[in-house]
């Protein structure tokens, strides 16, 4: 009775079929649910970080964003001269009139 499995071999001889593998299979069963649901816990909290690690990045991005709209606002850079800008323009052209011009808008008066 000093023996961890003592009581595991009194059954094994008094119990008819089973096996010894049939009593470790709870225990290899209880291992394989333990390190599931390690895994999927430890999925779930590295998702959690780069959840998290992609907001930080967003809030940096806007807040640099901000910055710069701020510092553009505060500081409009040099003095920029209001320049008034003249244009210089053609005169129009006067039409002119030939006996081609003056025969086609006859003809067109006619119809």
């Amino acid at each position: 009775k000093r023996e961890y499995y003592s009581e595991d071999l009194w059954n094994l001889k008094y119990l008819k079929g089973f096996k010894w593998h049939d009593l470790t299979d709870k225990i290899a069963y209880e291992r394989r649910v333990r390190g599931q649901r390690l895994r999927m816990e430890i999925a779930e909290a590295a998702k959690l970080n780069a959840e998290y690690v992609a907001q930080v990045d967003q809030r940096k991005a806007i807040e640099a964003m901000e910055s710069r709209r701020k510092r553009k606002r505060d500081d409009p850079g040099p003095a920029k001269a209001h320049t008034e800008r003249t244009f210089r323009q053609r005169k129009v052209a006067k039409a002119k009139t030939t006996e081609v011009g003056a025969a086609t808008e006859q003809c067109l008066l006619e119809i």
